[in-house]
């Protein structure tokens, strides 16, 4: 008895882990866009921003273009 409520204990916990694997993999791909791309570019897209700009440690002004930032 105590060896069969064991048994199903596990099963659920497995297959707990299934679907939550399944929902990892699923966020996984619908965030591909997030996870692929630079996030301050991403970022200014999601909030519609047209420009940014930037200071490094050293000084230098760094300005956003389409693509990413480049150096001033």
């Amino acid at each position: 008895m105590k060896r069969e409520n064991l048994n199903i204990i596990f099963l659920i916990l497995m297959v707990i882990c299934i679907f939550l694997f399944v929902y990892t993999i699923i966020q996984l791909i619908q965030n591909k866009d997030l996870i692929t791309s630079d996030p301050i570019t991403y970022g200014m897209k999601i909030h519609n921003l047209t420009y940014c700009s930037c200071i490094d440690s050293i000084g230098n002004s760094w300005e956003s273009t389409e693509k990413g930032f480049i150096k001033r």
